[in-house]
């Protein structure tokens, strides 16, 4: 079987902007406590934290349960992380230069505790982004992501877990015009620091402006795929419309 890094980073992207308590958490939590088996028999509730519960959640999304600790717990993720069959994966450098799939571990207050976790969903040389689940912004509680700079003294290890690819094969689609998806409509933010609004689907096609890093776009459903990379046709607040690139690592884009 392989195990693909964009699999999981995909499922976190579309997480991204579920809030506590919401349907899409309720999904979350029943993934996770549907597992058997469960990890310590612990069902987790909607009032319990859940940055753990979502990263492993979508472990078992992907069907990759069996290369990853499944666990509610960061302290109990790690340990299980040390004692994975063929070896430890688990990475105690804060200076490690993570790859798209690993997990990050946070211990907030320096007392070798872990106190938080998520699964980084983009690299930029050091810098990187992770999806979270618990983390709050504007006050609420959700999915969403954090920029993080490698060696930041919060940061405790890496969980890395034993992929087999970095990106799946890509759907072939054989009409080459715009094809509408259900699933892709609505609202998403940019991702990345500024990124080319085009007239058609291609680096190599005329660029009509650019939207800039947590800039709102909207997407009617349609679609197309251009030298594996997913492009969006997308409107802006302004009102252009164009196609944006999801990246060949699906991260430029997220749920708003």
């Amino acid at each position: 079987m392989e195990y693909y890094r964009d699999r999981i980073v995909n499922i976190m992207m579309g997480w991204s902007g579920i809030t506590k308590y919401s349907d899409g958490h309720k999904l979350i939590l029943g993934i996770y406590n549907g597992h058997i088996p469960l990890a310590r028999g612990y069902k987790v509730k909607e009032d319990d934290a859940y940055c753990a519960t979502t990263v492993s959640a979508a472990f078992i999304k992907a069907g990759y349960a069996d290369i990853f600790p499944l666990e509610c717990g960061c302290h109990e993720m790690i340990q299980k992380a040390k004692k994975m069959p063929g070896g430890s994966i688990w990475i105690p450098d804060k200076n490690h230069v993570p790859k798209l799939g690993e997990v990050i571990q946070y211990d907030w207050n320096g007392d070798g505790v872990a106190d938080h976790t998520g699964i980084v969903v983009q690299v930029t040389g050091k810098t990187f982004v992770v999806m979270e689940g618990n983390y709050k912004v504007n006050g609420v509680s959700g999915v969403n992501p954090r920029q993080v700079t490698v060696g930041d003294s919060r940061i405790m290890g890496f969980i890395s877990p034993k992929f087999t690819a970095n990106t799946a094969p890509a759907p072939v689609v054989n009409d080459p015009e715009d094809y509408c998806c259900k699933g892709m409509i609505g609202t998403y933010m940019i991702n990345t620091s500024e990124i080319n609004i085009r007239i058609k689907p291609g680096t190599e096609n005329k660029s009509i402006g650019t939207a800039k890093q947590f800039e709102k776009v909207t997407c009617d459903g349609y679609c197309r795929w251009h030298n594996t990379a997913l492009w969006l046709k997308v409107t802006t607040s302004t009102g252009k419309t164009g196609y944006i690139s999801c990246g060949q690592k699906g991260g430029y884009l997220v749920r708003a």
